[in-house]
């Protein structure tokens, strides 16, 4: 999925094209504070043939953290990565 726009990624991640469309920008990346260890994470999301919204959740291994720049929260996993399937690691 590396280099690929959002919109394809939306697609192979859910299955279907996307309604919405989002512009954010993400505030000095490089000046991040650690709060700690990133245990998991649980999103609400309708992909791949599902007829009702459905709660995924992915435990992250020992390497995970989660980051602050005093407004976005940024978890660093180094042994997760998005595929067509969806969050994999």
């Amino acid at each position: 999925m590396k280099g690929k726009k959002a919109k394809e990624l939306y697609e192979d991640f859910h299955g279907y094209i996307s309604e919405k469309e989002f512009d954010i920008e993400l505030e000095d990346v490089e000046n991040l504070t650690l709060l700690g260890r990133a245990v998991a994470i649980e999103y609400e999301a309708m992909k791949h043939g599902d007829t009702v919204k459905e709660i995924y959740r992915h435990d992250f291994g020992s390497k995970a953290i989660l980051l602050t720049n005093g407004k976005d929260l940024i978890v660093f996993n180094p042994e997760m990565s998005i595929e067509d399937r969806g969050i994999v690691g």
